[in-house]
């Protein structure tokens, strides 16, 4: 962070540097799982995870969680890695051979702290790129929130599945996480958002700790994003819920 950035004065501006973030998708019993598995392939490898609001977790609440595995796995399997120069790439490399280094040393932790990696895709070579930063995208399950692969920030292809029993312990482990940057819920009963806000409304036993939040559901065959919200702002007071309890469609449907 700039020494200006922390040092210049400035008047009634706040300051915020986290450090890291850490985005969750949880992902419920009813969902459509191919929706699901879809969005968390583009959000979790897109751009390689190297973007601030990359999801690196994915709750799996109830049952859902072997299931969602048997579609995620086969498709980080065949994740098409190459130069941004190959039109038929779907990830690039890191950004540098120091990041690619940090990158598969969160992976090698992950095995010794106990979580499963079922795709590892540290052994990937690319002919032609062999000094390349590629890395091919690697799966976690039976990850657990002590673990520092869930508590720290990755920024790479790295997705980690958190087993959940319900949606009350999937909201806790949300909101309790010290990044909280980003939510979102895959389901496809839109009172979900409601019977347990995760850092949307004031709630004494789920307090909001700040970030995003995003609800999708399917409707005829595609997600609809029902409602954004801001949990807190920069100095942070709680979003006024006032205004959030009507949802509608893009086609202007109301939701509730």
């Amino acid at each position: 962070m700039p020494s200006t950035i922390l040092h210049r004065p400035r008047r009634h501006r706040h300051r915020q540097a986290l450090g890291g973030a850490e985005c969750h998708v949880v992902v419920m019993p009813d969902a459509d799982l191919d929706e699901a598995t879809d969005a968390l392939m583009g959000a979790a490898y897109g751009s390689a995870g190297e973007r601030c609001m990359a999801v690196s977790v994915a709750v799996a609440v109830g049952g859902v969680g072997d299931k969602l595995l048997d579609k995620l796995v086969p498709q980080v399997r065949s994740l098409k890695v190459g130069p941004g120069t190959d039109p038929e790439a779907e990830m690039g490399p890191l950004v540098t051979r120091q990041h690619l280094d940090k990158v598969r040393s969160y992976v090698d932790l992950g095995i010794a702290e106990g979580a499963k990696l079922v795709v590892d895709g540290r052994g990937l070579k690319l002919q032609g790129y062999e000094d390349g930063f590629f890395l091919g995208g690697c799966l976690f399950d039976d990850v657990t929130p002590e673990m520092r692969i869930h508590k720290e920030e990755i920024f790479g292809p790295v997705l980690s599945v958190v087993r959940s029993p319900d949606f009350d312990s999937a909201t806790k482990l949300v909101n309790d996480h010290e990044y909280g940057n980003g939510t979102a819920l895959s389901m496809a009963v839109i009172e979900h958002l409601f019977h347990n806000p995760i850092g949307v409304f004031p709630n004494p036993a789920h307090s909001a700790r700040g970030g995003t939040f995003q609800g999708h559901r399917p409707r005829r065959g595609r997600p609809v994003c029902v409602g954004r919200f801001y949990a807190a702002d920069g100095a942070g007071r709680h979003a006024d819920p006032a205004d959030q309890r009507a949802l509608h469609a893009p086609e202007g449907e109301r939701l509730l």
